[in-house]
């Protein structure tokens, strides 16, 4: 089901590149080699790009389906062209049509040799001042100062993720974010699909190639990071969707610490928390048979069979096994013991400060499938005319995709409980027990658990819909909105309002403070402090324009909470 969602998800924001002076060429002594990157101004301020830098060998011939192989010491003293992006890992294109009105569509290359990161360094970076020569960072009437010759500055590692079938490094430019918010910023390319997330199910490949990136990627960056001017020991990883998915995986992870350390310091969760069938494969052979089958190799032993596969093309291989198994994490004994949220609840994971938020619309994520699939309920969901039936079939169709529940009590507690909602709409209700189901429950679980262990835990809520929103109106924050504010894409065009322009910088700096110093405050145009979140006051942090309070306290129905754990618990009790 996660790569029916992603297919369209990889464009719903490609994000437009801002009008560009080029200075000069800076360099950096890496463990990649030297790195020749370039100087930009943009409307932001000042910065230096160094783009697509290897972070590990490639993936290729016999290192297919292998974890990510160390570059070696001989690469330090090559130079390395880091001046535009490298290909992205090999993935589908996307669909062009459901992208927003005011962002063009990017040229995208795609090769099976994709291992690179890209980083943006606010001001220009030399190799005396190790990129501290920064901007003047202003919010509103704070000024903070160039940062001093000894400041080492925090760094922010974005995992993209549209569906672990899509995820591009390029498709972000992080300029606003680096600029404004005087932070590093990393952009970083992994494996996805087949090439990453294929599962013997056994030792032969464990699965989790992807994941596996990831690490890599971050590892690199912790050993690289005075190369940059960056402080090793304030490393925040963020992501949304699969991405943030990733992250929560990524807590947990017995490989998320490095000489005795955490590789990270703090992360940033926006819609997307790990669990259940739907995010967790429980059955990857089955999609390894399936890819075999399809490709001619099926051979009398697990270990011909992989062997068959790494001989296939990367462009057929891809082509195939696209849309025969939904592509996914697995649960094994060296990246992902088990669940998040049950490896949380036993103290199984890497204590620090978080950040976790959702789109108060992040169920549009339904209706876009829908969309998609071309299926006969959108027309009637659009335009609010289904009725409680139609909703009955929705529920078992999410339930089945989300966990592979069939229970009959299960569908009769989705339609009870949904139907003493006060909004009389149908419609609306499934676009809130989507978001509740996919999101906000796991959301909810996911802060009360890390925050009874110990964690700094700071929860939002994105309830803006954009001017520039391509969804039908009743739809508020969809699913991704949030990103085009707390990454800056706001600030790279002038088609968006003040009072947006005015959202997106509040985020970005709660984003930044939080990569400082593990606390989002203060919160930039507000008297009001962000608290903390804890289950007995679980309060959370509104980003909108509206006017009023922005600390808000959930209501019972926020999440429905207590339905999505009495189902999940009890079907899970049967199996």
């Amino acid at each position: 089901m996660i790569t029916i969602i992603a297919t369209w998800l990889s464009f719903l924001l490609v994000l437009p590149t801002p009008t560009l002076t080029v200075v000069s060429r800076p360099l950096s002594h890496t463990s990649s080699g030297v790195l020749h990157g370039v100087y930009e101004t943009t409307p932001t301020g000042t910065l230096t790009k160094f783009l697509g830098i290897p972070y590990a060998r490639p993936p290729v011939g016999d290192l297919r389906f292998k974890p990510p192989a160390h570059l070696g010491d001989d690469k330090a003293d090559s130079a390395v062209e880091a001046s535009e992006f490298k290909a992205s890992c090999m993935q589908a294109v996307g669909i062009a049509d459901l992208v927003y009105p005011a962002l063009r569509a990017a040229e995208y290359k795609f090769d099976e040799d994709c291992l690179f990161l890209n980083v943006f360094i606010p001001g220009e970076f030399t190799t005396e001042n190790k990129g501290l020569v920064g901007n003047i960072m202003k919010f509103g009437k704070e000024k903070i100062l160039n940062f001093g010759r000894d400041t080492r500055l925090p760094i922010m590692i974005w995992l993209p993720g549209e569906g672990y079938n899509f995820a591009s490094s390029s498709q972000y430019d992080m300029s606003s974010l680096a600029t404004e918010g005087n932070v590093i910023v990393v952009t970083v390319n992994y494996r996805v699909s087949v090439f990453g997330f294929l599962s013997t199910g056994d030792e032969e490949i464990p699965g989790n190639m992807g994941l596996l990136d990831q690490l890599a990627a971050i590892r690199w960056m912790k050993n690289n990071a005075d190369a940059f001017g960056g402080d090793p020991e304030r490393i925040t990883i963020f992501g949304r969707f699969t991405g943030a998915m990733s992250i929560s995986a990524l807590l947990v992870s017995p490989l998320a610490m490095h000489d005795g350390k955490p590789l990270f310091n703090r992360a940033i969760i926006q819609s997307g928390v790990a669990a259940e069938t739907w995010t967790i494969d429980s059955d990857p052979s089955s999609g390894f048979n399936a890819v075999a089958e399809k490709n001619d190799c099926m051979l009398p032993s697990t270990q011909e069979i992989v062997e068959c596969l790494r001989q296939i093309p990367a462009n057929r291989l891809l082509d195939v096994s696209n849309y025969i198994h939904s592509w996914r994490l697995v649960l094994n004994k060296d990246t992902l013991p088990d669940e998040p949220l049950y490896s949380i609840n036993h103290g199984d994971h890497v204590p620090m400060p978080v950040m976790i938020g959702v789109t108060n619309d992040d169920g549009s994520l339904c209706l876009l499938t829908q969309y998609f699939m071309n299926r006969g309920l959108y027309d009637k969901i659009v335009s609010d005319q289904i009725n409680e039936d139609d909703f009955r079939e929705l529920a078992r169709e999410f339930l089945l995709g989300y966990s592979g529940i069939t229970d009959k009590d299960a569908i009769d507690q989705i339609v009870e409980h949904y139907s003493t909602s006060k909004d009389k709409s149908w419609r609306n209700r499934y676009i809130k027990m989507c978001g509740d189901g996919y999101f906000r429950y796991k959301t909810q679980g996911f802060a009360e658990q890390l925050a009874e262990q110990g964690s700094q835990v700071y929860l939002y809520e994105f309830s803006h819909r954009p001017s520039q929103s391509f969804h039908p109106e009743f739809i508020e924050a969809a699913h991704g909105d949030d990103i085009l504010f707390s990454l800056g894409i706001v600030r790279q065009s002038n088609e968006w309002t003040t009072e947006e322009n005015q959202l997106s910088r509040s985020m970005m700096k709660a984003w930044t403070n939080f990569a400082n110093t593990g606390n989002p405050n203060p919160m930039l145009g507000s008297d009001e402090e962000w608290p903390a979140f804890s289950s007995e006051s679980q309060m959370y942090w509104d980003f909108s324009i509206a006017p009023g309070e922005k600390v808000k306290a959930m209501s019972p129905t926020w999440s429905n909470f207590d339905l999505w754990q009495n189902i999940l618990e009890a079907v899970k009790k049967l199996l």
